[in-house]
């Protein structure tokens, strides 16, 4: 039987790690290990504060069945070090069957195809590169497909909702794969509707390990990393006794850096002319819908 896992370590020497996993993989009898992809280095889905992962997938030959495969994981998982964590906290290693050939295995302990895996951008992207054409078992869409559709962006406007913080992570990873250096990102909402938690989550997906913190109280938070991120508010910038004193247009970065403003009534002269404007409302307690337009 073929089958496809998903490894994944945010703690201690990830590298290492995955390493390991794949070495003790390829120990169990009944298990061959035939491919594996890249490792990508990607922000954490669910709770954000926490290191980036390393992650990767693997592609098997094995005659154990699903269940003894789910077994024989987590006897990896424990020998390497793993200890017990809140669900999507930071983990030595993590190790997921995705796929168990072109079966669709639903019990109490183990969901194959795995259930999150349209929206597991970590997971598709190295699936893509070790089998971009074979299918998923339970919508019939190739790695291929479903990472294109991964990474696209809603039609202008069009309401994106969100209803957990993964969902917000998700889209943010989202969008940061579309962002390049010099983009400017225009975020407007209510008071409470989530613009400071969703900048936390781009800087995230850039590639910044940064604390973000709301830009209400500092006229200007930057976040050097792989791509640098300027953060502020228009509402603080506004309210200083002149704009163009403390910069003006200059909060705009060069092309080597992304720019955020948080914003509640409209958008500042300041802007360029090509940026991306996303709208938050406020549906429920949990619940956020994201308008996304691009100028």
């Amino acid at each position: 039987m073929n089958a496809f896992l998903g490894l994944g370590s945010n703690l201690g020497d990830r590298e290492q790690n995955l390493c390991a996993a794949l070495a003790e993989l390829g120990k169990i009898p009944g298990m061959k290990i035939l491919q594996t992809a890249s490792f990508y280095d990607t922000a954490p889905v669910g709770y954000a504060e926490q290191p980036n992962f390393l992650n990767t997938a693997a592609r098997i030959e094995t005659s154990l069945t699903a269940h003894a495969l789910l077994s024989a994981a987590q006897d990896v998982e424990k020998k390497l070090g793993r200890a017990e964590t809140f669900r999507w906290g930071p983990r030595l290693i993590d190790i997921d069957i995705l796929a168990y050939g072109d079966e669709i295995i639903d019990t109490e302990d183990l969901h194959v195809p795995h259930l999150e895996l349209p929206r597991r951008g970590f997971v598709l992207e190295p699936l893509c590169e070790i089998a971009p054409d074979f299918k998923d078992a339970r919508g019939g869409q190739t790695y291929r497909e479903l990472f294109a559709a991964y990474r696209s962006i809603p039609a202008d406007n069009n309401c994106v909702q969100t209803n957990t913080p993964e969902d917000t992570a998700v889209l943010a990873q989202r969008i940061a794969k579309q962002l390049r250096p010099g983009a400017v990102v225009a975020l407007n909402g209510e008071l409470g509707a989530g613009k400071t938690t969703f900048a936390r989550a781009l800087v995230k997906s850039l590639g910044n390990t940064a604390r973000v913190v709301s830009p209400t109280f500092a006229i200007l938070n930057i976040y050097p990393g792989q791509i640098p991120v300027y953060h502020f508010d228009f509402y603080r910038l506004r309210g200083a006794a002149d704009v163009a004193d403390i910069g003006g247009a200059e909060f705009i970065p060069s092309s080597g850096g992304i720019t955020l403003i948080e914003w509640a009534e409209k958008i500042p002269e300041i802007l360029p002319e090509n940026y991306w404007e996303i709208n938050i409302d406020v549906l429920d307690e949990q619940g956020r819908c994201f308008k996304i337009r691009r100028y």
